[in-house]
């Protein structure tokens, strides 16, 4: 939700800039129409920063501590794995349960529908479902700690086919709240030792930013020279208008002059 709210802002922000401060330059604004599309990054980049480190809390969730042995604790993940069912009978398929190292690695593959818009024009635009692949993989890394006491680690990588990156979200979902159910609610390990995490500009942001300052000063320049340059050509252009009014009026005198003088040849009354 965040990641379109972020882009939902960072368009209105870029609108914004372009249809005010950029179109002001004139000419000059083809120059620093960079600076809309920074102040668009900008206004979106810290909901859409905040998303990616909330969707990699999700998928790498906090390691937890659990009050059971870790044989008994292993045992239970593996029977989440056996016996959870999606989809209508889409199941896990474990690759690597080693009792000895506590890991169990498995993955979960599915199709889903997506729906796809297809047309030429917005009037003709219809709407397809189309039948991607999803592929969830996941790893358990469990840890001994004295007093009978078990720290869990899951780590989830989906991969999915089509644009709904999401896909496979409702898997994890599902597969936490199993675990979850047989486990209880662990606490975290490590929160004590957790630092706010600092929000700061990626180096390409920076670098774009300049460009963008760099760009909008030169446009700024530009329409300011142009401006300049209109004021210095002031009177030059006040002595040309004057110069084509007097041609003007005795282009009409002489037009006066040759139709009196044909009326006089002619005798026209």
């Amino acid at each position: 939700m965040k990641f379109v709210i972020g882009i939902f802002l960072g368009l209105i922000a870029a609108a914004f800039v372009q249809g005010t401060v950029v179109h002001q330059l004139g000419q000059g604004q083809d120059g620093a129409s960079l600076v809309a599309i920074v102040a668009g990054l900008w206004a979106a980049w810290p909901l859409c920063a905040r998303g990616l480190l909330e969707r990699k809390a999700f998928l790498h969730p906090p390691v937890r501590r659990y009050q059971m042995p870790a044989k008994h604790a292993f045992a239970k993940v593996r029977q989440v794995l056996t016996d959870s069912t999606y989809n209508y009978g889409d199941k896990w398929f474990v690759s690597t349960a080693d009792n000895d190292q506590l890991k169990l690695v498995a993955c979960l593959r599915f199709t889903d529908e997506e729906m796809r818009m297809e047309g030429t024009s917005v009037s003709r635009m219809t709407v397809r479902k189309e039948r991607k692949q999803r592929l969830l993989e996941l790893e358990v890394q469990l840890e001994k700690e004295p007093g009978n006491t078990t720290l869990i680690q899951f780590d989830f990588r989906p991969k999915v086919e089509g644009l709904a990156w999401h896909a496979c979200d409702r898997i994890v979902f599902a597969f936490l709240h199993d675990v979850q159910v047989l486990l209880g609610l662990g606490e975290e390990a490590y929160a004590e030792a957790k630092e706010p995490v600092k929000l700061v500009p990626p180096w390409w942001l920076l670098a774009i930013t300049v460009l963008g300052l760099m760009s909008f000063t030169g446009a700024v320049g530009k329409h300011m020279e142009q401006n300049w340059q209109k004021v210095l050509d002031g009177p030059k252009e006040v002595e040309r208008q004057k110069a084509d009014e007097l041609q003007t009026e005795e282009s009409m005198r002489d037009e006066i002059a040759a139709w009196k003088k044909f009326k006089e040849i002619y005798n026209v009354r």
